[in-house]
């Protein structure tokens, strides 16, 4: 994941957040943030994904 962040940052392209819950040490899903429009919106966005955690 982190290769795939580092080559998209690298083409221009910013890669919506996500998190990557873990069980024990094992991967169990990734969450998306929905998408995003730039400005009050993406924080908002942001916000609503981090409260799920």
């Amino acid at each position: 994941m982190k290769e795939t962040y580092t080559a998209s940052l690298g083409e221009g392209v910013v890669p919506r957040p996500l998190m990557m819950p873990l069980v024990r040490g094992d991967l169990v899903g990734l969450v998306w943030v929905r998408p995003l429009k730039v400005g009050q919106d993406a924080l908002a966005g942001i916000v609503k994904l981090a409260s799920s955690a």
